[in-house]
């Protein structure tokens, strides 16, 4: 049988190879985001962080005779808002037909209408999947499938028949386990909406017709059970498999989740296979129910779509205190997506056993309690064994029965302490082997004045040339020119493996601007 499903073919209606695109975000990581997403279908992108600024590049290229081909334009942004700024491109006869595809968050419903209204061509709900983006832009300059395709029967596709069109909500509050469990579904080709707490989920599946939810359990303005209990009411809904994700591993879970409405259950960290299974279980196929389907999708994954498009600047083999082989099964080889994830927990997570600790002294165990389950949880998604057990041993005190207020100073701080460490520890390893731009140039810093003033204004001066041609051979090949034990070689190699253009431009005017000191 053949191993892997076959990418689906497109034939579209203009060729998109080279299209000049247009991003609008006010959020710089954001931008560099939707940049590589759209680099990676072989367009042309600029970016600009206002309103103000996207209006004035868009005229500016009409006139000159080369204008954008396409705008990415977010919703939420200071000054003038992505609906503003599109009722301006639309009242401009220069610009009135530019398609534009509105980023805007989860249940923005009034903005997608208002939006429609002024004629936006697509819209996206944050965060973006590849596949996503993909089925936006087929859907927005015209889709067909390729004809003479025939469906094939592959190992893949075996496991999750039935599954494909199928409409998910996934309610999570935390990011990381977000992403985690975006990834994983990307497996398969459904429709996924996310809501990030009970109030959210429950909104939700009043307003859309959903085929399954995934429902976490800790959560703050409003948990599982009770989301689950206030969907139960409406009699609509009765029927809707409703499937708890939790990090809890502890008799009788299960049995609490499945007498509070729920339909089944599956423990964190999701494991793929057990989640395709389940879902499998639940999900009936689309021929035997008819849904309601929206143009509105928040997110469409795609077979393929979460393969890792570039190499990141460095894969160690193993992480101290991380189980890095069942992390990437989990995230199907993402190490990409993985570096991400975990650059983003140790850049949130740093306080997390300080808000533990006031909880405690504040004598809100409950709270204490919420934020150690979630601590485990994510360390569970990450595989950071070390840190998942220590916290699972703090919220084994927090449960236990024996704990009585007059003693569990005592039995809490010294799990506390073992927490700290291995948090401290987490973040530590972390910054070391996937260092971000911060990180990375704290220590460089200090050789920078040992650099020959000559070398440093020759590589300054290659990295520019570089850049503004987007070659990135010529930037590769940078480092040949200086000393093999210099500091430099590891900063350029980080910011070219991660195609960062704008932190390359930095370094080029860090090294300029020693040579203008000197």
């Amino acid at each position: 049988k053949q191993l892997e499903q076959k990418e689906p073919a497109y034939r579209v209606s203009v060729d998109l190879h080279g299209l000049r695109t247009l991003v609008v975000d006010d959020n710089e990581t954001s931008r560099q985001v939707l940049e590589e997403l759209m680099q990676s279908f072989g367009f042309e992108v600029e970016s600009v962080s206002s309103g103000e600024e996207a209006l004035a590049l868009l005229i500016k290229r009409a006139k000159c005779g080369m204008p954008m081909q396409l705008v990415l334009m977010d919703w939420k942004m200071p000054g003038l808002d992505g609906l503003e700024t599109s009722r301006q491109i639309r009242l401009n006869p220069d610009l009135a037909d530019l398609p534009i595809v509105m980023v805007t968050a989860f249940g923005r419903e009034q903005e997608r209408k208002s939006g429609q209204r002024l004629g936006i061509n697509g819209f996206l709900s944050k965060p973006i999947q590849q596949s996503a983006l993909c089925d936006t832009l087929m859907v927005v300059f015209g889709q067909k499938e390729a004809a003479g395709v025939k469906a094939m029967v592959t190992e893949s596709s075996l496991g999750k028949q039935g599954l494909e069109g199928a409409r998910l909500l996934l309610v999570e509050d935390n990011q990381i386990n977000q992403e985690v469990a975006v990834n994983i579904l990307s497996e398969i080709k459904i429709q996924i909406d996310i809501a990030n707490n009970g109030l959210e989920a429950v909104d939700a599946v009043k307003k859309r017709d959903y085929d399954v939810v995934l429902m976490d359990m800790q959560m703050p303005e409003m948990d599982g059970y009770e989301a689950t209990g206030i969907i139960r009411q409406d009699k609509r809904l009765n029927d809707l498999p409703i499937i708890a994700m939790t990090a809890h591993a502890m008799e009788g879970d299960k049995e609490k989740c499945l007498n509070a409405g729920m339909n089944d259950y599956i423990s964190k960290p999701i494991d793929p296979e057990t989640l395709f299974e389940t879902l499998r279980k639940w999900v009936k196929p689309r021929t035997r129910r008819e849904r309601k389907t929206s143009p509105e999708t928040a997110l469409l994954a795609d077979t393929e779509q979460q393969r890792p498009a570039l190499a990141v600047n460095r894969q160690p083999k193993s992480i101290p205190g991380f189980d890095m082989s069942s992390a990437l099964a989990r995230l199907r080889g993402n190490i990409k997506l993985y570096q991400k994830l975990l650059q983003n927990f140790a850049a949130e997570n740093a306080d997390a056993v300080t808000t533990i600790r006031e909880a405690v002294e504040a004598d809100n165990l409950d709270a204490a309690y919420r934020q150690t389950h979630t601590l485990k949880g994510v360390a569970g998604n990450i595989s950071a064994i070390s840190l998942m057990e220590a916290a699972r041993e703090l919220e084994t005190v927090f449960q236990s029965q024996t704990t009585e207020k007059h003693g569990h100073n005592v039995v809490i701080g010294d799990a506390l302490k073992r927490l700290d460490q291995a948090l401290k520890q987490a973040i530590e390893t972390i910054q070391r082997e996937f260092p971000t731009e911060e990180t990375a140039q704290a220590p460089l810093r200090d050789s920078e004045e040992s650099l020959p003033q000559e070398l440093a204004k020759k590589i300054a001066c290659r990295i520019q040339d570089a850049t503004a041609m987007g070659d990135i051979m010529a930037l590769q090949r940078v480092t040949d020119i200086l000393p093999s034990n210099s500091s430099y070689i590891t900063e350029i190699n980080r910011l070219v493996g991660n195609f960062d253009l704008e932190g390359l431009e930095k370094l080029a005017q860090r090294l300029h601007n020693i040579n203008e000191d000197t």
